[in-house]
């Protein structure tokens, strides 16, 4: 992510593009983006050692995740019928803050409230799990 920030600031820098106010904002979404995987990396590996499918199910779900994500896409070209999809992804609010960053558009403070939110829980909620089992993990492996 760095290396791709770093090129798109050099592509802003050499197409005259002026940065926005909102740009501030770009350290917070990448840090909220970084505590979700790192939650998510917390449940994954105490899961994994509980339950060696899971490395096999990883993939396969992060690959139709990908897709449930407006990454390559914005949320505003998807019709407003299957929004519900998007919102109930917790990635959509970090995407939709990033895009608005770099664009100097409007940041959607509720998605990213939400994304922010559920972070939260998911890495107080991965710290108390992956504890809670990793007295296991040596029997186990």
């Amino acid at each position: 992510m760095a290396v791709t920030l770093a090129l798109v600031l050099v592509m802003y820098v050499r197409y005259g593009v002026a940065f926005g106010v909102t740009i501030v904002f770009l350290p917070v979404a990448i840090v909220v983006a970084a505590l979700f995987a790192f939650g998510c990396g917390l449940w994954l590996s105490a899961l994994n050692v509980e339950y060696r499918d899971i490395r096999v199910l990883v993939p396969f779900a992060l690959q139709i995740w990908m897709y449930a994500t407006p990454v390559a896409y914005p949320m505003k070209v998807i019709p407003a019928k299957y929004h519900w999809i998007l919102l109930a992804n917790p990635m959509t609010g970090v995407i939709e803050t990033f895009r608005a960053t770099l664009l100097n558009s409007a940041i959607p403070w509720t998605l990213f409230g939400y994304s922010t939110l559920f972070a939260l829980v998911v890495t107080v909620s991965g710290a108390f799990y992956f504890r809670r089992t990793e007295r296991q993990f040596a029997d186990v492996l």
